[in-house]
Formats: structure tokens, C-alpha cells, sequence
């Protein structure tokens, strides 16, 4: 009889301990390192921290002061999600292959396995102008014939260009961007060049280049797991969360994106942007004799 007491007592232990393995752990932080978040945009995921019981930690790094944390400390980085808006940033970090897989995701026409990367939001590289009497042009092309202003970094022209290479060979593609390079203006212009999340205007007027050709050229905002994340399961779920239609767009309506979950409206660029990573390195020598 007492043998029995005895093993009733420990299956109900046992199961006691179960139970409470599976709640969430008070307290737990998961920690994401961003190159263009700050610590302040912890609120942008305060929804699913309470759902969780979780709290986010958001450290904001440069794309090498990432990378340097993830060589010098390859087990210990105490890093969970890496968040870049930019996917030449991506490409550089990722040259350490410190991303886990993706295999416990459904990935969509806009992620990649081979770069590891989640997409969270599309950002169209677009024609702004801040005048209704100006006709803004149609197609990337009209770059190499009329005067802009170019607001992006060339760490942010990249992929832009990188999609054009895809289209010609590499000295089409060197003509191209010397005639790109001619145009760029300080003054006098009638358009810029920009990405959807950096036009904060809400008056500027808009346009959506290549929608009658080719397709919109993007770049994404991403998500990469780290190598030896301290929660694994937990960047797994917050991922799967804010990939979830109405979260999603919920999200980049705030970061001034284009959902994956209603991508629709724009006809973007052919080729999934991760294909055109190949071809960031020859883009980039190509600017580098420009300098």
C-alpha cells in the first residue's frame, strides 16, 4: 500500500513539474540587436511582451558592432533576433554564417533560406516629389535622363542596382550606373529618390517605379535568429506573431512598410530580393571606383 502511495505521489509531482514548465517564465527578456530601432521602440512590440509575459530588450548596434559581437562572443552574445532595414547590411553579417535556419518557418515569396532572413516588411525604393506641378517620371530608366535628388546611402543603393545587374550584363550595367551617377543632383531637381519608410512627408506625392515594366525595386526590414539565441523558442514565436496578417500590417503601418501579409497592390520587381544578393559584391566594387 505504501508502495503505491509512493508512486501516486511522484507521478503527481511529475506532472505538477510539467504544468509549470510550460507557462511562461516571469521575467524572461528576449534581446534584439537593430540597426535602425532604439531602445525606446521596445513599445512597438508591447502587445506581444504582454501576451507573453515577456520583455524586449532592444539594443541598437551597427551593422559591425553586430558583427564584432558575434565573433568575439559566438556562445555568449546573450543576442536573440537580429532586425536590419537594409539587406546589404544582411549580407555582410551574414558572412559569418552566425544565422540559424529557417526550417521551422513557412516561408513566403519575399524570406530566404539561403540568406536566413524573415521578411517583416517590404520597402519600395520610390520617385518622391513635394510639388503637385511636377510630373514625376515612370521607370527607373527616366534616372539616366533627368536630374534627382538621391536620398539614400550606397549601402542603401545596392540593392537597388542590384536588380537592375540582374536585367543586363556587367558592362551594361557599368554604363548604367555612370549615367545614374551623372544625374545625381544637389539642386535644382525635380524628383528624389527614396524609400518608402524614409518619406515621412505626408504631403509629398509618391510614385511606385517599374509598376508597367518590370515592378517596383524593394528592400526588405528583416528578421534573423542568432546562433546559440538564449531563447530559441521564444524569437520563434515572435517571428510567427508578427508575420500573422493583421499583426503584420499592424507593424508596418507604424514603420511606414508594405506588408507581406497584402503585398498586393504593388506589382514588385520578378525576382525574390534575396536572389539578387549574388550580386552586391560586384555592385559594390563598381561604386567604389566611382569614389
Amino acid at each position: 500500500m505504501n508502495r503505491i502511495l509512493v508512486i501516486i505521489s511522484l507521478l503527481i509531482f511529475v506532472s505538477s513539474c510539467q504544468i509549470e514548465e510550460a507557462k511562461p517564465i516571469k521575467g524572461t527578456e528576449l534581446t534584439i540587436a537593430s540597426t535602425f530601432l532604439s531602445k525606446g521602440d521596445s513599445t512597438l512590440f508591447s502587445a506581444w511582451s504582454s501576451r507573453n509575459n515577456v520583455s524586449v530588450k532592444i539594443i541598437p548596434l551597427t551593422r559591425d558592432q553586430i558583427k564584432d559581437t558575434l565573433l568575439s562572443k559566438p556562445y555568449s552574445s546573450g543576442i536573440d533576433i537580429i532586425l536590419t532595414d537594409n539587406l546589404f547590411d544582411l549580407y555582410k553579417l551574414n558572412s559569418s554564417r552566425k544565422m540559424q535556419s529557417l526550417f521551422e518557418f513557412e516561408l513566403s515569396d519575399f524570406d530566404s533560406e539561403e540568406h536566413r532572413y524573415i521578411t517583416l516588411g517590404i520597402d519600395p525604393y520610390i520617385f518622391v516629389s513635394y510639388s503637385d506641378s511636377i510630373k514625376i517620371p515612370n521607370t527607373y530608366n527616366d534616372l539616366l535622363r533627368h536630374n534627382f535628388r538621391c536620398a539614400l546611402n550606397s549601402t542603401e543603393e545596392i540593392p537597388m542596382l542590384s536588380a537592375i545587374f540582374s536585367r543586363m550584363n556587367k558592362a551594361e550595367t557599368y554604363e548604367w550606373i555612370n549615367k545614374y551617377e551623372k544625374h545625381k543632383a544637389k539642386d535644382s531637381v525635380t524628383f528624389e529618390l527614396n524609400r518608402l519608410s524614409h518619406t515621412k512627408d505626408k504631403e509629398a506625392l509618391i510614385k511606385n517605379p517599374g509598376q508597367r515594366v518590370s515592378g517596383t525595386i524593394y528592400n526588405v526590414t528583416s528578421a534573423s535568429i542568432v546562433h546559440q539565441s538564449p531563447n530559441y523558442h521564444l524569437a520563434i514565436k515572435f517571428i510567427e506573431y508578427f508575420r500573422s496578417p493583421v499583426n503584420n500590417s499592424k507593424l508596418c503601418t507604424k514603420l511606414g512598410l508594405i506588408s507581406v501579409a497584402n503585398p498586393e497592390e504593388f506589382r514588385f520587381f520578378r525576382e525574390n530580393a534575396g536572389n539578387l544578393i549574388q550580386y552586391y559584391g560586384m555592385i559594390e566594387r563598381m561604386l567604389r571606383k566611382k569614389q
